[in-house]
């Protein structure tokens, strides 16, 4: 590699020796055969101030934006001289290297050369570099030189004897690469560092020198890229000067001078103060144990260590304190009048005053005797922490204020309140009101070991595994109820921790230094952070690869999607390096998501089984300063549908559907219609049928019965037997009458009447209307009367009953022929008579006030039968029946419908 430029978009711009390669959405891709940069080597990569960037290409100089390419000629007397290296500086002015030296452009044109007569070996310069403070470097690989006046001068002792890249960072440090044995150097004001494989270095052949926009510098060997972080903590060990303390510290404490104390496991204490470091250990009057707390008391700085006791510095020497009681002390303090408070695991709470020792227990109102932590509280009472809760010294004795185990105490002096570290997450009290957060709700540990505010009251807190902070804002949200997850910023070695860990319990192993910074004891050496730093950079959010169903699909701001249920997967990236376990992501799938959805640091979204539609995926990121972007990066679903899920194909349905409605409404209304007009006309049928039976019964019954009075009239003065005799009979055909107009009501009810033989009713019938010797009847069958459905049989003998009255009633005759033929076609039926027969009016419509003939048509045609009269006057009658069988039936009822309708 021989350059490396961040493009704006958050892609990544690499120059080699093949050529010129841009990194973007996870895919490498070659910039060749554009406005004649050719595919040879990039002797030299620089951005410009307007988001663009100088390219030199093979003795040529390019100028890229917006991916297009320009070529920019060197007016040097027509010819370039060959193209070196390039730098812009802050003031716009394009300093280029070439084989005549160093030249200055401004709006393309040359402003100035500097060769041999300015300072500079013209044809051996090969770097030039601008600063952001107007610096101007160039070199030659062994010298460096820089711009004073008119005249380029040599930097003295500026780094490595030899290097091969400098740069100089956003501070304003010098920094070389050796291209050899010697790695790299920093020269920050004259104070130069080296860093080699011994500082971890992946080989001492470094090459590459680059700073992103986090203030971390990328350095290019030929073992690989490395990042050289700009973290937050700096971490101090024995190197520096602190006890070997077998690599682990367990306390940490700042003094009333501003010397920072730090304690070890069997090596003693160490002191640091205006960068100077200081041990005591077993020479200066410590024993081999473990520190256990520091407290500053009017005689000076108290060390507790386990076991020992107390030990107070007198001059150069610690001393022990006569007095202390054996055991595992822990915590001590000092109070407002000087006295020295500790605890003692398991006794109890102790106090030092004048000489004087007092013991405090539960019966002096301690909630527990196992105590881990010992605090000054704002107004300079005691606070005590211990396995049963935590107490106020309050007058002579303690007052419970909080009744839950309490690992570590922390202020808050700005909250107004306490920070309890717990085995169940971390509390916070205020005028007894507790309000308690866990790991559910993004702490990263339950188990509290000690908390702290900054100066921006920001909360640093240490866990079980982590050392993290938490920035105010969210911490308010949450204890004011308006969010319900914290987002602490973890710290790891990458950010200059000597470690994550921080041992034991029940000791101070962080603490706010007068000047605001964080100091942290942890297994691995003394660790500071600096608070006051600048804010981290935007977040940018960039989609890297999109998949359906786990196939790769080409990037772009719209994907079209196959129809059916898939899998879709998208991943997403931010190109910030600073902290990127720090960053956090949402994203909303408009058309979809109802609202935003956190990501946390997950960068991989997945949906399945969307319906067919537009969609719109947007996602955005937050910093580790939990600041969100105001730039979001954006995709396009479409989701295309089969055929019967298209819009046309549902209103097609639809329409279907409500002409569906429609039919079967109007049918049903038309089958509803059609079963009232049925049942209507079941009814006047019925109603017809009973007036037929009146007619044909009772009618006639009462005709007969009204003749017989004639006759009686007549008679009863000649013959009084024979008067007798009518009246009885008279009275036999009233009582017959009456039990016919019972029958007829019952067979309104049903028709299931036994069944009888044709002929044998007929002759009954016959014998009602006999009123003397003629007509004579005669019967005839022929063939075996078949079984007869009563409806049938009914309307079949009220149709015979009728002919046979009308003939012997009215037609004078004086025979009377009867004949029933049964086939396998049906019934026939002939009545004949001799008598006066009827006129072709009559036949037609029948006699005025009678319904006879009109009544045995409707007979008919409800069993789907046929009656044919043939009449002539003195000629006689003939009335023919004749009843299919019921095959053919239906043939003449739908005749029949088909000719009534048509009437």
């Amino acid at each position: 590699m021989t350059g490396l430029v961040p493009g704006e978009d958050g892609s990544l711009w690499i120059g080699t020796s093949a050529g010129l390669t841009h990194y973007e959405h996870g895919r490498f891709v070659a910039i060749a055969n554009q406005a004649g940069l050719k595919r040879f080597p990039v002797d030299d990569l620089v951005p410009d101030h307007e988001g663009g960037l100088w390219v030199a290409n093979h003795s040529r100089l390019f100028k890229a934006n917006n991916h297009a390419f320009t070529p920019c000629l060197l007016p040097v007397d027509g010819h370039a001289g060959g193209l070196k290296a390039i730098a812009e500086a802050t003031d716009r002015t394009l300093w280029v290297a070439g084989n005549q030296g160093v030249f200055a452009l401004r709006g393309g044109k040359v402003s100035r050369h500097y060769g041999d007569a300015e300072g500079l070996p013209a044809a051996n310069i090969s770097f030039v570099d601008a600063d952001a403070r107007g610096n101007v470097y160039a070199g030659d690989g062994h010298r460096l030189f820089r711009l004073e006046g008119e005249r380029f001068r040599i930097v003295q002792a500026p780094g490595l004897g030899n290097f091969v890249s400098l740069l100089t960072d956003h501070a304003g440090a010098l920094w070389m690469a050796s291209g050899g044995l010697h790695g790299i150097s920093r020269n920050v004001e004259g104070t130069v560092d080296s860093f080699r494989m011994e500082q971890g270095l992946a080989s001492n052949d470094a090459r590459i020198l680059f700073e992103d926009r986090s203030g971390d510098m990328w350095i290019g060997t030929i073992a690989g890229l490395q990042r050289l972080h700009n973290g937050r903590f700096t971490t101090y060990t024995v190197a520096d000067g602190l006890p070997q303390g077998q690599n682990q510290y367990d306390a940490v404490f700042e003094d009333k001078g501003y010397s920072i104390w730090v304690g070890s496991l069997e090596d003693g204490v160490g002191r640091v103060h205006d960068g100077r470091f200081e041990r005591f250990s077993v020479r200066e009057g410590l024993k081999r144990g473990q520190v256990r707390g520091f407290a500053d008391s009017d005689e000076g700085i108290v060390v507790a260590i386990s076991d020992y006791g107390l030990f107070r510095l007198n001059g150069k020497h610690f001393v022990p304190i006569a007095g202390i009681p054996h055991g595992y002390i822990t915590s001590p303090i000092s109070d407002t009048t000087g006295a020295l408070w500790f605890g003692l695991n398991g006794n109890g709470v102790f106090r030092l005053a004048h000489g004087s020792l007092r013991h405090f227990t539960t019966a002096e109102g301690l909630p527990g005797t196992r105590v881990s932590s010992l605090l000054l509280d704002e107004q300079g009472a005691v606070l005590v922490a211990t396995n049963e809760g935590v107490a106020q010294f309050r007058g002579d004795r303690f007052v419970t204020i909080a009744d839950i185990p309490v690992i570590s105490i922390g202020r808050d002096d700005q909250r107004g309140g306490l920070w309890f570290g717990t085995g169940d997450g971390l509390v916070f009290w205020k005028s007894g009101h507790m309000r308690r957060i866990t790991q559910a709700q993004g702490l990263p540990g339950n188990l509290v070991l000690a908390a702290t505010t900054d100066d921006a009251d920001n909360l640093w807190i240490t866990t079980a595994n982590a050392i993290a902070q938490v920035d105010r804002k969210q911490l308010d949200a949450v204890l004011t109820g308006a969010e319900n997850t914290l987002w602490p910023k973890r710290f790891t070695q990458a950010d200059g921790l000597g470690s994550r860990d921080v041992l034991p319990i029940g000791q101070v192993d962080i603490v706010r230094a007068h000047d605001g910074r964080i100091w942290l004891a942890t297994a691995n050496g003394l660790s500071v952070a600096e608070t006051k730093t600048a804010p981290a950079p935007v977040a940018q959010v960039f989609v890297e690869s999109i998949a359906i169903d786990e196939v790769l699909q080409q990037t772009a701001d719209r994907i079209v999607v196959p129809p059916g249920r898939h899998r879709l997967t998208i991943i997403f990236t931010s190109p910030d390096l600073h902290s990127p376990e720090q960053l956090r992501f949402r994203y909303r799938l408009n058309g979809w998501d109802k609202d935003w959805l956190d990501a946390a640091s997950v960068r991989e979204i997945t949906y399945t089984g969307l319906p067919p539609g537009d969609y719109q995926l947007r996602v955005v990121a937050a910093n580790e300063d939990g600041v969100w972007s105001d730039r979001e990066a954006s995709v396009g679903v479409h989701i295309r549908p089969f055929f019967y899920q298209t819009k046309l194909f549902m209103i097609l349905a639809c329409l279907t559907l409500l002409a569906s409605v429609i039919e079967i409404t109007r049918r049903r209304t038309r089958y509803v219609a059609e079963q009232q007009r049925l049942r209507f006309q079941e009814r006047a049928a019925e109603r017809e049928r009973i007036g037929y039976q009146i007619h044909d019964t009772i009618i006639q019954d009462l005709v007969g019965t009204a003749l017989q009075l004639e006759l009686i009239g007549m008679q009863i003065p000649e013959n009084s037997e024979k008067t007798a005799y009518l009246l009885a009979d008279l009275t036999a055909r009233m009582r017959e009458m009456v039990g016919k107009s019972r029958n007829m009501v019952s067979s309104l009810h049903s028709m299931a009447t036994p069944q009888y033989h044709l002929l044998e009713v007929l002759r009954e019938a016959a014998a009602e209307f006999r009123l003397g010797e003629l007509p004579v009847l005669r019967l005839e069958t022929r063939g075996k009367q078949p079984i007869i459905k009563p409806l049938v049989r009914d309307e079949v003998y009220r149709i015979c009953r009728e002919a046979l009255a009308n003939a012997f009633r009215h037609s004078n005759a004086t025979r009377i022929d009867v004949c029933a033929a049964y086939t396998d076609e049906g019934i026939e039926i002939s009545i004949s008579d001799d008598g006066s027969g009827m006129d072709e009016e009559t036949l037609r419509i029948g006699r005025s006030g009678h319904f006879g003939l009109s009544g045995m048509q409707a007979h008919a045609q409800r069993i789907g039968a046929t009656v044919l009269i043939d009449s002539e006057l003195n000629l006689g009658t003939t009335v023919r029946l004749n009843v299919p069988t019921p095959s053919r039936r239906w043939w003449h009822l739908v005749r029949n419908i088909v000719v009534t309708g048509m009437r």
